[in-house]
């Protein structure tokens, strides 16, 4: 007589669960570090478009020899105009994170020539205001990115 054994392949439920629970740990471990990842990528991307705007801003006002104007609207928006043309909208910026804040930034004027308005903008997050950036522009023009305060503006 033959006896047939028979090999049961797979795991059972206890190793699952363990796999499972280990998962979990290990998920709930690198999630708010994840977080604080994509939060602080959102912070430096809204500095990179604000400083890309006003480099805009700057180069068609030398290149159309005419004063170009940054001018924040409602909600976060902000504006690249051509105030000699019923202040023409060439260029507007929205942020994209509610939870990012810029405050300095209401009129900046640059002139044919380059040179602006001095201003000292702040751009912070509001989960992590340890991490707040400034872009300083000075009355020359030039734009510079610190992590501390503008001083010596002019």
């Amino acid at each position: 007589m033959k006896h047939h054994h028979h090999i049961q392949q797979g795991f059972t439920l206890f190793e699952l669960l363990v796999v499972l629970g280990i998962a979990a740990i290990l998920v709930s471990l690198a999630l708010p570090a994840y977080l604080q990842l994509i939060q602080q990528e959102r912070h430096t991307q809204a500095v990179n478009q604000l400083q890309a705007m006003y480099k805009f801003a700057r180069s068609e006002a030398i290149k159309r020899n005419k004063q170009v104007n940054i001018v924040a609207g409602a909600g976060g928006n902000w504006q690249v105009e051509l105030p000699d043309q019923q202040d023409r909208s060439i260029r507007s910026f929205q942020l994209k994170d509610a939870a990012i804040a810029v405050t300095g930034l209401d009129l900046v004027n640059v002139s044919q020539a380059g040179f602006a308005t001095p201003a000292s903008v702040s751009i912070s997050h509001s989960q992590h205001t340890d991490a707040a950036k400034w872009l300083c522009i000075f009355p020359s023009g030039q734009l510079t990115i610190q992590s501390q305060a503008c001083t010596h503006l002019g």
